[in-house]
């Protein structure tokens, strides 16, 4: 059986967030300042999932301000 979690990633977490990028998009494609400034926004999500510690996939999502200002919008 497997031990699936989750985690949001944050600067500390850069060389997790490079290997992800470089696995999915490959690592011609990984700028490591954006990342950082990616993981540095408290208004990006960056999520990555691990199996028994391993990282095995992530999802990216920025919270928008709504006009109302009582809530963000997520994409």
């Amino acid at each position: 059986m497997s031990n699936v979690s989750a985690v949001r990633l944050t600067k500390p977490d850069l060389e997790i967030a490079v290997r992800l990028a470089g696995d999915f998009l490959g690592e011609a494609s990984v700028n490591s300042e954006r990342l950082i400034e990616l993981l540095d926004d408290e208004r990006s999500i960056v999520l990555a999932a691990f199996d028994d510690g391993v990282p095995i996939a992530y999802l990216v999502a920025y919270c928008y301000p709504s006009l109302s200002g009582k809530r963000c919008l997520l994409c």
